[in-house]
């Protein structure tokens, strides 16, 4: 059967890349660095910077630039674009399929970002932690941390990040066979997407829709919605999105054993493929051509269309399609009886195959050593926290210790200053009682000595009287004597 493009895939995508992506051309924002001096300014142009390279997936560049943000951002003591430097960092790793250290860096961005209360970029990050849980098999996980994110985005009404976590919730429903669940998120995430006026995101979501639709069997809703996705992206003149509902839309008519019809849709997304130069996609979109070739038993046409695309995975390197290219032409050539033809291509398929899987082995091996240097890194750090966290406690505890004296101390100072005040007081009203009676008394005095000067007086005055009217002791003398 024809390989679909899953927009159920694509979506993740989209969601990590197109919906919050800058349209500043990194061309420009080299011109705007190499202006600025080393400040809160340049942090953000690095960190800008490697958000472009990441959406190019050129993971080299992106960990260059947020390295370099990083670093500076430390020196400064500039936490929102440390945080924002470790989530690039952690989308080249992840891009890079180093899952195990891609969560470390994302985990330390949503550290900074609780401790500074930054619920925007905290609900994406948990979103690109979800991503990697997903890509590791684990869809528990994965939800748990969008759950998360929705919480956030619905909390502060962020339609932006609610319409991809909601698709990205889809996505897990879609990728546990739980179609009905995905598409009632899918539905979602499109109401945000219409009240923004996001038609890409509208797009994707019919498609999203569609798929979900294809994958539950029920074919006739698919095709209305690929083919509304396809409207959507016709008018938007969004190529890649084009070929994509196409190659969908191919194959509902596969499924349908409509061979020709689907091999009409299948050359139109090629028309579109080649001209955007997308040689992945090529290659694919060739071998779906020779599949839908074989149901007709064409197998000349068949032939050539899996020897393009055995050609452009050989050159580029794409294992996957030159292992499924080499085993459909090694079918072929048994088919018309070639069996050398048959057996040289079969040992190409087993070649492919096995790399693949000694590629993959090799991967897990890895994945397995670094997920134990990080086991180990985190248990380390984890101790160091546990150590620092015991001397923040013993720190408390000295502080409130000295908090307890100092207040102990201000209190018997303060009950010393009212003890000290009131007595103040107590002496000043004594003080003014004596003054009081003292000048009462030295009124008093002065009145009585008024008194006795007035009584003195009164006795000499009368006195003086008494002596007027008195002959004088010489007179009567006088008197005696002339008798």
């Amino acid at each position: 059967m024809v390989r679909l493009f899953s927009s159920a895939s694509f979506i993740l995508l989209l969601i990590a890349n197109g919906l919050f992506a800058q349209k500043v051309e990194i061309d420009s924002l080299y011109n705007v660095l190499k202006s600025l001096l080393d400040d809160t300014e340049k942090v953000n142009t690095l960190n800008h910077i490697a958000w472009q390279y990441r959406a190019k997936r050129q993971t080299d560049s992106c960990l260059i630039y947020g390295n370099a943000a990083n670093k500076l951002a430390v020196s400064l003591q500039y936490e929102k674009g440390i945080a924002k430097s470790y989530s690039n960092i952690g989308s080249a790793y992840y891009y890079t399929g180093n899952s195990t250290t891609a969560l470390y860096y994302f985990n330390k961005a949503i550290e900074i970002y609780l401790r500074i209360n930054s619920p925007s970029l905290l609900s994406r990050n948990y979103g690109y932690v979800a991503n990697v849980y997903l890509k590791k098999g684990d869809p528990a996980k994965a939800l748990e941390c969008y759950f998360k994110s929705l919480k956030i985005d619905e909390a502060g009404k962020d339609t932006v990040n609610l319409s991809s976590t909601y698709g990205n919730i889809g996505v897990v429903y879609a990728s546990q066979d739980d179609h009905k669940s995905a598409i009632n998120y899918y539905q979602k995430a499109l109401i945000c997407d219409s009240a923004q006026g996001y038609d890409r995101g509208v797009a994707i979501r019919y498609g999203n829709i569609g798929s979900a639709y294809f994958n539950m069997g029920n074919v006739g809703e698919a095709l209305l919605f690929y083919n509304k996705a396809l409207k959507m992206n016709e008018k938007l003149g969004y190529t890649d999105g084009m070929s994509i509902n196409l190659l969908n839309i191919s194959g509902v008519y596969l499924l349908q054993k409509k061979y020709n019809v689907a091999l009409d849709y299948v050359f139109e997304a090629l028309k579109l493929i080649v001209e955007t130069k997308n040689n992945s996609a090529l290659a694919s979109t060739y071998l779906s051509a020779s599949e839908i070739y074989c149901e007709i038993n064409n197998l000349k046409e068949a032939e050539l269309y899996a020897q393009k695309s055995f050609d452009i995975s050989t050159e580029y390197g794409y294992l996957v399609t030159v292992r499924d290219a080499a085993e459909r032409l090694s079918l072929i050539y048994e088919a018309t009886f070639r069996h050398k033809e048959s057996l040289e291509y079969y040992k190409k398929y087993i070649t492919a195959r096995d790399t693949i899987d000694n590629e993959e082995n090799t991967k897990r091996q890895t994945q397995l050593e670094m997920q134990y240097e990080f086991d180990k890194k985190e248990s380390a750090a984890k101790a160091e926290q546990a150590r620092k966290d015991e001397l923040a406690i013993a720190d408390k505890k000295r502080q409130n210790i000295f908090l307890v004296l100092v207040s102990s101390v201000l209190l018997l100072v303060a009950m010393f200053a009212i003890f000290i005040f009131r007595n103040l007081r107590i002496t000043q009203k004594q003080k003014i009682i004596i003054q009081h009676q003292k000048a009462t008394v030295e009124n008093q005095k002065t009145v009585v000595e008024e008194k006795q000067k007035e009584i003195i007086d009164s006795i000499n005055y009368a006195k003086r009287i008494q002596q007027s009217l008195l002959p004088t002791e010489k007179y009567i003398e006088r008197v005696l004597k002339g008798k």
